[in-house]
């Protein structure tokens, strides 16, 4: 808790009032890692709700922001942040024992990227999430709800085939037999047909649990993810305006952009400006694999890896750089065009964004943009939730009903053990899975 003391103690001086999502963030998920699911889920409600109010962005926070710096504006998270919330607050209503609530979370990462994916004009990767679909799967079987069961194991199965394409994540291997098994009880007998003409190149074979016997359901949470830096580019200023006019954006953004094409007229083809644009950058840990064993047994699993988010980060961040290109281009044009037009300059830019934003833009500038305009170059906006995991893992052990002590095995990238986690009084039941949670960060 000593974290989340630390968290909340420098609310004020570590997160600007343009940072009140990232507060919530941190705080929600370092609350889930103490355990402290029921505060945890209060967080992330808030941060959700900021995500929700700022989806719709101010017209005059944009204006603002494309004069001076995205820092400007509020942060709204990237995708798969905000997709995030409410997969760990799936996670946390789980181990609070409330599966319908943890569904409902769940659920909501499928509207959301939906929502996300239109737009963005459908250039969106990360259009649906593997791991919740498994894990929907997992508590919709637990309930006894085979039937949703199948639907969802059967849709993360061909979600993990998009998924080890684009973020080197194959399939979970239990996840086959998952199918099978419900499908069998349910007499999906050509549906099981149709998934090994799919899946040809698999040996779909039934997971069985016999009767008198449950699973542990084992979640690693590895590593942290990628951290945002930048890097820095010359461009020559007319081959800048090239590039922007060349460049998809947003609809929100488009009028901006167009606007700062306008009052570029007459500045030198052959001016340099420079550019500093985002990236994600991963964070090395030491941890590259893990095992489940159980005390006095024999039974044991690899965990497999289910999410990559460093993978995840880094293309989703991928999809939308070109937006990010024209409006940092666009941003660096106005900005040089005020130095280089001095006060005739400061009018054209009000001119252009004109209307009931103009009296502000233009006393605004006066106060602060010429300064700021002496030099195109700017800082890349490097925000984002840097204390999520980079991996989710998840280990699975069949047993008979009973009452246990789990070891989590980490081990280095050559398999060899350099570290144990132990969670004692692992009950578990005939007929049901019990779900735990283990984090590394090292």
């Amino acid at each position: 808790m000593l974290a989340v003391q630390k968290v909340e103690e420098q609310k004020e001086k570590a997160y600007s009032k343009n940072e009140r999502l990232l507060y919530y963030l941190d705080l929600g998920i370092l609350l889930h890692l103490a355990g402290e699911f029921e505060k945890s889920n209060d967080c992330f409600e808030k941060a959700e709700n900021i995500v929700d109010e700022l989806f719709t962005k101010s017209i005059s926070k944009e204006a603002v922001s494309l004069l001076t710096s995205d820092y400007a504006r509020p942060y709204d998270g990237e995708v798969f942040e905000r997709v995030l919330i409410n997969v760990i607050r799936a996670l946390n209503y789980l181990f609070l024992n409330q599966p319908d609530e943890a569904l409902v979370e769940a659920r909501k990462v499928d509207h959301k990227l939906s929502v996300y994916k239109n737009a963005y004009g459908g250039k969106l990767t990360y259009s649906e999430d593997a791991f919740v679909r498994y894990l929907m799967g997992m508590i919709y079987e637990n309930s006894g709800e085979l039937n949703d069961a199948f639907i969802s194991y059967r849709n993360a199965l061909y979600s993990y085939k998009a998924y080890e394409a684009n973020y080197n994540t194959p399939t979970p291997p239990e996840l086959y037999g998952d199918v099978v098994r419900v499908a069998k009880r349910l007499r999906f007998d050509d549906e099981i047909e149709e998934l090994k003409k799919d899946f040809s190149g698999v040996k779909l074979k039934e997971r069985k649990i016999p009767k008198g016997y449950g699973e542990v359901v084992l979640i690693h949470m590895n590593g942290l993810a990628p951290k945002k830096t930048e890097y820095t580019i010359q461009v020559a200023y007319g081959n800048g305006l090239v590039y922007v006019r060349a460049s998809e954006v947003s609809t929100d953004e488009q009028a901006d952009v167009n606007k700062a094409l306008n009052i570029a007229g007459s500045i030198a083809a052959d001016t340099n400006i420079s550019i500093a644009f985002p990236k994600f950058e991963k964070r090395p840990f030491r941890i590259k694999s893990s095992s489940v064993e159980i005390e006095g047994r024999s039974e044991s699993a690899e965990t497999h890896l289910v999410e990559n988010v460093e993978e995840i980060a880094i293309k989703d961040l991928e999809d939308k750089i070109g937006r990010i290109y024209a409006r940092t281009v666009a941003r660096a044009i106005i900005k040089y065009t005020l130095a280089y037009a001095g006060g005739a300059g400061a009018g054209k830019v009000a001119e252009e964004f004109g209307g009931k934003m103009a009296g502000k833009i233009t006393g605004f500038l006066a106060k602060k943009a010429f300064a700021a305009a002496a030099s195109a170059t700017e800082e890349a906006d490097k925000r984002s939730w840097q204390i999520l995991p980079a991996q989710f893992r998840i280990g699975r052990v069949i047993l008979p009903e009973g009452s246990y002590t789990v070891y989590l095995i980490l081990k280095d990238q050559y398999g060899n053990p350099v570290g144990r986690k132990t969670i004692r009084d692992v009950n578990v039941k005939d007929g049901k899975k019990t779900f735990l949670r283990v984090s590394t960060v090292w």
